[in-house]
């Protein structure tokens, strides 16, 4: 079975929202690998602790890791923070440790509000969520979908939907359809506080670094996704072509 965690980056409103894109990260982690995994993260916890003054308890935000705000304030000599060069090492070295794990695979899904025509019928929460479960419908093996709390009961519903009811283009056509419900999909979504999970806090990481690949914003380094690229899930978008690990849309 594949553990499939799950943050988000951006907003999925129109009106008012302060972001262009609505992002889904997913970090995919086969059972039989999950505590090593674990392992892996606890000990990069201790690292950024015995460092830089990181609370082994504290959740890992990329907005303030960005900021430098949240726990990152009190952080490094006199607990005065840290400067914003040493905060982007730092991204990068979470983002790095990933990619030591040859189990692990990331990729990420990039709604771009701006260029979508018919907003007002729309949903970029939706169309994301569509577009990631697809995806792991395609692995042909058994998941478990462990996405961070906030949209509990439009995920659910989601993935109750699309595990009977499911059509994409056959061959990338745009006509032709197929039925692919996700039958592999397994059980509800059990959902995370982000506070508590190392795993989410890495998804949240990846989804914000995918979110400024494609719309970027100084002084956040562009290239910061392609850090994962040895982790990158490159089938997720081997039909619609696209960013490396990225399904974009439209």
């Amino acid at each position: 079975m594949l553990l499939c965690y799950v943050d988000e980056s951006g907003d999925p409103g129109y009106k008012g929202s302060p972001t262009q894109a609505f992002v889904l990260a997913c970090v995919v982690v086969p059972d039989e690998h999950w505590l090593p995994t674990l392992d892996m993260l606890v000990r990069m916890r201790r690292y950024l602790h015995t460092n830089f003054g990181l609370s082994i308890r504290a959740e890992i935000k990329a907005s303030e890791l960005v900021k430098g705000k949240g726990p990152w304030a009190e952080c490094g000599p006199q607990r005065q923070g840290l400067s914003p060069e040493a905060r982007l090492r730092i991204y990068r070295l979470c983002l790095r440790a990933l990619t030591r794990l040859p189990w692990l695979r990331v990729f990420a899904v990039v709604i771009d509000k701006y260029e979508i025509v018919k907003q007002s019928t729309t949903d970029p929460r939706d169309r994301a969520w569509t577009f990631l479960i697809q995806r792991l419908e395609r692995r042909k093996t058994n998941v478990m979908l462990l996405p961070d709390d906030g949209h509990n009961a439009f995920i659910d519903e989601k993935v109750r939907q699309m595990r009977r009811f499911n059509r994409v283009p056959a061959g990338g056509s745009s006509e032709a359809v197929l039925s692919r419900p996700a039958l592999n999909v397994v059980e509800d979504p059990a959902h995370r506080s982000s506070r508590r999970s190392y795993f989410v806090q890495m998804a949240d990481l990846c989804a914000y670094a995918a979110h400024r690949f494609v719309v970027s914003k100084k002084p956040f380094p562009q290239d910061m996704w392609l850090t994962l690229t040895a982790s990158f899930e490159n089938e997720v978008n081997s039909v619609r072509g696209g960013p490396p690990g990225i399904v974009k849309w439209p």
